[in-house]
This record gives C-alpha cells, sequence and structure tokens, in this order.
C-alpha cells in the first residue's frame, strides 16, 4: 500500500507545472528613457524660471507632460508589458500593449538552447537565448537578464522533460 501512495505521488508530481522564472526585459533598457526624463524636469525647472508670462509656463509645462509620456511612461509600460515565463514544462513569451501576444513553446518541441550576448549584454550579464525548435527560426528570448543562468535552468529542464534524450540528440547532431 505505501508503494503505491509513493508511486502515486510521483506521477502528480511529474504530472504538475511549475514557475521557475517570471522575468522582463533587462531594465538597462530603461535608462535613456529616465535620462531623458530628468533631463525634461530639468528643463522644465529652468523654463519655469525664466518665463515671464503665465501662458508660456503653461505651454512648458504642457510641452513637459507631452514628452515624459512618450518618452518615459510609454517605453516603461512596453517594458513591463513584455513578459518571459520559464516554467517546469514549458516558456511562454508575452508581449504588446494595445495588441497582445502570447508563444507558448514546449520543452518537447526544443531541442537547442543558446545564449548570444553583445557587447553590452555581456557588460550587463543579459543576452538573447534562442529555443531551437526545428522551424524556420528559432524562438528568441531577449534581453534576458542573469541570460547564462536562464539557458542553463532551461536546458536542464528540457533534458528533463525529454527523459535526458535531448541532450543526447544534441550530441549527436554535433
Amino acid at each position: 500500500m505505501a508503494k503505491q501512495r509513493s508511486q502515486s505521488s510521483a506521477q502528480t508530481d511529474t504530472a504538475q507545472e511549475y514557475v521557475v522564472a517570471r522575468l522582463h526585459p533587462h531594465a538597462r533598457t530603461l535608462f535613456l528613457p529616465s535620462l531623458g526624463a530628468i533631463a525634461v524636469a530639468v528643463a522644465y525647472g529652468l523654463a519655469f524660471g525664466v518665463l515671464p508670462e503665465e501662458w508660456m509656463r503653461f505651454a512648458a509645462l504642457a510641452a513637459a507632460a507631452v514628452l515624459l509620456v512618450f518618452g518615459w511612461l510609454l517605453p516603461v509600460a512596453v517594458w513591463r508589458s513584455h513578459r518571459m515565463t520559464v516554467t517546469t514544462r514549458r516558456v511562454i513569451i508575452q508581449h504588446g500593449l494595445l495588441r497582445r501576444t502570447r508563444s507558448e513553446i514546449p520543452f518537447t518541441r526544443v531541442h537547442d538552447v543558446t545564449l548570444r550576448s553583445n557587447i553590452i549584454q555581456t557588460m550587463f550579464a543579459s543576452g538573447d537565448v534562442h529555443l531551437g525548435t526545428g522551424a524556420e527560426r528559432d524562438v528568441v528570448m531577449r534581453n534576458v537578464p542573469r541570460a547564462a543562468l536562464v539557458q542553463a535552468a532551461i536546458t536542464e529542464l528540457v533534458d528533463r522533460s525529454a527523459g535526458g534524450t535531448a541532450r543526447q540528440r544534441r550530441e549527436n547532431a554535433r
């Protein structure tokens, strides 16, 4: 009886899906918009002190508000709307403000996990994680923070989901 319970609990553990990581693109993408927001605030402060007429100050305030909305608030909203979720069974990529796009890639379809990063991404330990599915194009997780760790975790999850056969397929492909 005890053996049956342990087997059934093992089967339910593999049947359940757990979230391993929830990610946004690296926050360094918000550096320039934040720098621009600071510049707009400083410029408005200087303009407020220099402009003699009330309507000019109001026009400067309106211009600063428009610049802040399009130069800072919109990039932050776009950054927040881009989500990457790694579970024990799949990778889910969601993006878009007005038109949402959601892609789900089960680990059973993934045969290759590659990390690519340019010089700036390397300085910030981020990068692009490419999931090879055998289709025309790889599925790409762009600007992933701690990309090497994410790549290692996904590789381990792919191997675990395929029962170790994914590693053998990769080695045979080389």
